[in-house]
């Protein structure tokens, strides 16, 4: 069957503010608790439109698989509607309280540049991962025993045919650098980086489109967790869940390398000026106290 020979359905999101923030730059235990609920519900959303995604594309009885039969077409309009997803929850009230990542290798990308706190990190990664089992959760009670059927299989992803575990986790890790990449170079420029999410929207499409045909275009260790744990399927989830992380540690060794590292403290500052005032470990709050200025949104 067609849904055996690639995988289909995928997302990856973008941070835009990574930690918040009181005006006076200081954390607090509520905004914290806000924004781990917040990952929690955009990635349970996340797997729920993926879900949806899977069963109208791939699923029984359905007129869109019918007038979409070859999976090129399929994974543009997954790519397209994933796209769009994530392309809005960045700029919700969710995306805005939290930073919108999503995704754990965003988490952990923004981690290792030190513009997110360790705690904070963890908090996420727990958070996205338990979004993930709620996602596929609501898919089940509100299409019923249908995304089961295994041309659906909870929406879980497989690699072409003939793509090894090695093979799928250097294209997941790929992918993950490739959009991480992205999003460095526009938070690293203030005036650019108001357009991150549209970027970020853009690129998730493509590499969905890419990765669909090829190593499955997960390139989010949530996006597979709960979809792959349902349909009880195990023998790549080694490689979903590590090989965007992996991409996560090489984009930040390669941006440390040419010099990153120099204006990381900048480019951290540009990211939370996407929604709010930025976080103290960026040094923003203390920077902007001192000469009277606050940060302004962009967006």
């Amino acid at each position: 069957m067609i849904h055996m020979a690639s995988a289909r359905h995928h997302t990856a999101s973008f941070p835009a503010d990574a930690s918040p923030a009181s005006d006076d730059g200081h954390v607090t235990n509520r905004p914290h608790l806000q924004a781990s609920v917040s990952e929690f519900a955009g990635t349970a959303i996340l797997l729920f439109a993926s879900v949806l995604a899977a069963r109208w594309l791939f699923g029984p009885h359905s007129a869109l698989a019918t007038a979409v039969p070859g999976l090129p077409g399929r994974m543009v309009i997954d790519g397209v509607v994933i796209g769009v997803v994530v392309g809005s929850l960045i700029i919700s009230p969710l995306g805005r309280s939290s930073g919108g990542h999503f995704n754990p290798a965003v988490t952990v990308t923004l981690w290792l540049l030190r513009g997110l706190p360790g705690r904070d990190a963890a908090a996420y990664i727990a958070a996205q991962l338990a979004g993930s089992l709620a996602g596929v959760m609501l898919g089940r009670a509100v299409l019923g025993a249908v995304i089961g059927h295994p041309s659906v299989e909870y929406a879980a992803i497989q690699p072409a045919a003939g793509w090894s575990g090695d093979a799928v986790f250097a294209g997941e890790a790929v992918s993950l650098a490739v959009l991480m990449a992205l999003v460095v170079a526009f938070l690293d420029h203030p005036v650019l980086s108001r357009w991150t999410p549209a970027v970020v929207a853009v690129a998730v499409a493509v590499l969905i489109f890419a990765g669909g045909l090829t190593s499955g275009g997960s390139f989010n260790p949530a996006r597979q967790f709960g979809p792959l744990l349902f349909a009880g399927r195990f023998s790549y989830l080694w490689a979903y869940l590590l090989g965007p992380i992996a991409g996560a540690v090489s984009i930040v060794a390669l941006a440390k390398a040419v010099g990153y590292r120099s204006r990381s403290r900048a480019a951290c500052a540009a990211h939370h000026r996407a929604t709010r005032p930025a976080h103290r470990d960026c040094g923003v709050g203390p920077i902007a106290r001192r000469s009277g200025r606050r940060p302004q949104s962009p967006v």
